[in-house]
């Protein structure tokens, strides 16, 4: 699951988009997951461009 979050920053003025993705059945409880971090913006969140749920669900 993909979810879009603002940051507001004071230094900059403006707000960032964060994406988040967390995988299907996600488990708090649970052992810690691993992170991936994307810098491209918008390429990795457009399915059309790159494929990102796919891609991570089947790791």
């Amino acid at each position: 699951t993909l979810e879009t979050l603002l940051l507001k920053s004071t230094k900059f003025e403006k707000e960032f988009s964060i994406v988040t993705y967390l995988p299907p059945n996600y488990n708090t409880s649970g052992d810690p997951y691993g992170s991936l971090f994307l810098f491209d913006g918008l390429w990795y969140t457009n399915p059309k461009q790159i494929p990102t749920p796919t891609i991570l669900n089947r790791l």
